[in-house]
């Protein structure tokens, strides 16, 4: 008797069903918000903002640095004015290079001030990304410092 070579119809359909098996497994992972796509734009956009706070920290960093300079060493101020005198300049610096937004890759750098007249004595700072906000508060009497609140969902 001659024996024929070939797939017979039980291997084909076991084969069928591994093929739709491992396609839904592949489909599942690349679609809702647990899947790789959406994991690695979550992931630029907390880069983005981590790289917007490098940013401001370094711009206050260096106001800082330059107003020390002029509140102890150019004027004769006192301890209790100079720390102002250092959170104006921060202030200032802050605002200038911001502007009114300032973009960094996918995130966004704002600046509002809290206080309705001129006198202010502290500002937020704002970075927004499509899904995240962080807000970072330069209280301005203690010579700029910036604390940032961690969003709930962060």
């Amino acid at each position: 008797m001659k024996q024929e070579k070939g797939i017979t119809l039980i291997a084909l359909v076991i084969t069928i069903i591994v093929l739709l098996i491992l396609a839904g497994v592949t489909i599942a992972m690349l679609s809702g918000s647990d899947s790789t796509p959406a994991k690695a734009n979550e992931a630029a956009q907390k880069n983005d903002i981590g790289t917007a706070k490098d940013q401001v920290y370094m711009w206050a960093q260096d106001a800082q640095s330059t107003a020390y300079v002029t509140a102890y060493v150019n004027s004769s101020s006192t301890s209790t004015t100079s720390a102002g005198v250092i959170g104006q300049s921060v202030a200032s610096a802050l605002k200038t290079k911001i502007g009114t937004s300032f973009p960094v890759g996918k995130a966004t750098i704002t600046v509002q001030s809290t206080g309705s007249d001129g006198s202010y004595t502290a500002f937020a700072v704002k970075i927004n990304t499509t899904d995240y906000e962080v807000t970072g508060t330069v209280d301005l009497t203690k010579s700029g410092v910036i604390s940032w609140e961690n969003p709930a969902n962060w």
